[in-house]
C-alpha cells in the first residue's frame, strides 16, 4: 500500500508541476476557488431568508422597485438617496431609533393623545422612490371606537402640509407618500401647495410626482422637477387621538425606499438582485458539475464496455448510442417540463441522460486501441479476468480524457438549464440566473433600460462557463500527450 501511495503522490506532484505551467489553467482554478467560496459563504454574505422568500412579493414590499445599484452615482454628478429603515418598538429599547419619537401628550378619562414624529435628514439630489410610514397600535378588541389621526409634513423651509385626516379601522396605519389617499389624494394637496409659487391652471393632479415635489425647493419649476433639491430635515408627525385610554402606539416604522439599492439594484418586485446572483452560484455549480460527472462517466464506461466487448454487443450498443445521440434534447426537455413539475434534480437527470453518447463514441475508439496493446494481451495470457483488465489497464488510460471532458462539459449544462429557466421551464423554487433572466424578459427590462437586471446574470453565466473552459483546456494539454509541448 505504501508503494501505491508513493506512486500516487509522485503522479500528483508531476501533474501539479505541469499544470502550473498552464497560466490559463491557473486563472481558471483561481476563478473556481472564488466561486466555490462565494457559494459556501452565501448565507454569510446575504440574508439566507432571501432565497426562501424569493417568490413572495409581500416579503420585498419595503424595497424600492426597479432601483439601480448605488455605485452608479460614481459616474453621475447627482447623489442618490439610499435605502433606510427606522424602527421604534415600545417593548424593546434596543429597537428605538432616534429618528422616531413617540410622546404621550395627554391622557384622561375616555381618551389618550399621542404624537409620533419621524425625522428624515435629506442630503441627496435624487429623491427616494417612496416613503412608507407605519404605525401599529394596541386597540381594545371589543370597542367600536377607533383612533383618529392627522398626518403633517414639516419641510426644511418651514412649510407645513397636512397630508391626512382620517379614522383608522385597523391596528395598522400605513401611509405611502407615492400613492397615499387618506382622506385626500396627496397629489391634490401638493398641487394646492405649489399654486402659491406657480400657475397651476390646467394642471391635473395625476401628472404630479409626489416625491419630486416634496423634496424640491419651492419655486416656478417645482412641479416639473426643475428647481434644486431642498436638503435638510423633514419631519412627519402623526397626531393620534385614542378614544380608549388603554390604547397606545406599540410600534412605528419609517421606510425610506431609496432611489438606489445595494450592489446590483432591485427588480420589479423589489428583490435584491445581488442576493439572487450569489444564490445562483450554488445552483450553477451543482447543475454544471453533477450533470457533467454523471454524463461523462456514464459515457466513459458505456464506451469502454462497447469497445472491449466487440462483435454484436459492440454493434448493438453503438446503435443505441446513435439513437440517443440523434434525439432532439430541447423539445424533449420542454415535454418533460410539461408532464412533470420541473425541479433542479429532474433537469440534471435529463441533461445527463442525453449528454453521454458523444463521450461514449470517443472512449469506445480508445478502448478498441487499448485492448490490442501488448500489456493487455500479456494480462489475458496470464489469466486475468475481463473485469480486471478493464479496470486495471483500460479505465486508467481513459481518465485523463474523462477529467478534461468533465470540465469542458460544465458550461453546456449551465447554459442548458439557463435556457430552460429563461423559457419558464426551470425549477420555480430555485433562484437561478436563468430564472432571473426570465423574470427580466417578462418585465421588458431591456426596453425599460433596466440593465442591472440583465447584465449581471448573463455575465455570471459567461464567467462560470469560461472558468471551466480554462480548466478543461489546461487539463487537456497536461493529460493528453499529443497536446503537450
Amino acid at each position: 500500500m505504501s508503494v501505491t501511495m508513493s506512486e500516487w503522490a509522485y503522479k500528483l506532484r508531476n501533474f501539479w508541476r505541469e499544470f502550473k505551467r498552464q497560466k490559463i489553467g491557473l486563472l481558471g482554478l483561481a476563478l473556481l476557488i472564488i466561486l466555490v467560496v462565494l457559494a459556501v459563504a452565501a448565507p454569510l454574505i446575504v440574508n439566507p431568508d432571501y432565497e426562501k422568500n424569493w417568490n413572495l412579493a409581500e416579503y420585498w414590499k419595503d424595497n424600492p422597485i426597479d432601483a439601480p445599484p448605488c455605485w452608479v452615482q460614481i459616474f453621475s454628478s447627482k447623489k442618490y438617496a439610499p435605502q433606510r429603515v427606522y424602527v421604534w418598538m415600545s417593548n424593546d429599547t434596543r429597537k428605538q431609533s432616534p429618528n422616531i419619537k413617540v410622546v404621550l401628550v395627554k391622557k384622561g378619562r375616555g381618551y389618550a393623545i399621542y404624537n409620533v414624529s419621524m425625522h428624515y435628514n435629506y442630503l441627496w439630489d435624487v429623491p427616494p422612490n417612496n416613503i412608507k410610514l407605519e404605525l401599529y397600535v394596541r386597540h381594545k378588541t371589543n370597542s367600536t371606537k377607533y383612533p383618529v389621526f392627522d398626518l403633517y409634513l414639516t419641510r426644511p423651509d418651514g412649510a407645513v402640509l397636512k397630508l391626512a385626516n382620517r379614522q383608522s379601522m385597523t391596528t395598522n396605519i400605513t401611509s405611502s407618500l407615492s400613492s397615499m389617499n387618506l382622506g385626500r389624494d396627496i397629489r391634490s394637496i401638493l398641487l394646492e401647495f405649489a399654486s402659491h409659487y406657480v400657475n397651476t391652471t390646467g394642471v391635473q393632479p395625476s401628472t404630479i410626482k409626489p416625491l419630486q415635489v416634496i423634496f424640491s425647493k419651492a419655486g416656478k419649476g417645482m412641479l416639473a422637477g426643475k428647481t434644486p433639491p431642498l436638503k435638510g430635515e423633514y419631519t412627519f408627525t402623526f397626531k393620534i387621538i385614542f378614544t380608549e385610554p388603554s390604547d397606545k402606539v406599540v410600534e412605528a416604522r419609517m421606510v425610506i425606499m431609496g432611489s438606489c439599492y445595494g450592489l446590483l439594484g432591485t427588480d420589479a418586485l423589489g428583490r435584491d438582485l445581488f442576493a439572487g446572483i450569489i444564490f445562483g452560484i450554488k445552483w450553477a455549480l451543482i447543475i454544471g458539475v453533477l450533470t457533467s460527472v454523471i454524463s461523462v462517466f456514464t459515457g466513459v464506461f458505456y464506451g469502454i464496455a462497447s469497445g472491449y466487448a466487440g462483435g454484436w454487443t459492440d454493434e448493438a450498443l453503438m446503435r443505441l448510442d446513435q439513437v440517443v445521440y440523434s434525439m432532439p434534447v430541447l423539445p424533449l426537455l420542454i415535454l418533460m417540463a410539461a408532464i412533470w413539475r420541473p425541479s433542479i434534480w429532474l433537469i440534471i437527470l435529463f441533461l445527463a441522460a442525453f449528454g453521454w453518447p458523444g463521450i461514449a463514441i470517443v472512449t469506445r475508439s480508445m478502448a478498441l486501441q487499448l485492448k490490442e496493446e501488448l500489456y493487455v494481451e500479456a494480462a489475458k495470457a496470464m489469466g486475468a479476468s475481463g473485469w480486471r483488465i478493464v479496470f486495471r489497464y483500460i479505465v486508467p488510460q481513459t481518465m485523463p480524457y474523462a477529467f478534461a471532458s468533465i470540465a469542458l462539459s460544465v458550461p453546456g449544462a449551465i447554459l442548458a438549464e439557463a435556457g430552460l429557466s429563461y423559457l419558464g421551464l426551470g425549477d420555480p423554487l430555485a433562484v437561478t440566473w436563468g430564472k432571473i433572466l426570465h423574470d427580466a424578459s417578462m418585465a421588458n427590462a431591456v426596453l425599460n433600460n433596466l440593465w442591472w437586471w440583465v447584465l449581471p446574470p448573463g455575465l455570471m453565466i459567461a464567467l462560470v462557463g469560461l472558468t471551466f473552459v480554462f480548466l478543461g483546456n489546461a487539463l487537456d494539454r497536461v493529460l493528453n500527450p499529443r497536446l503537450q509541448r
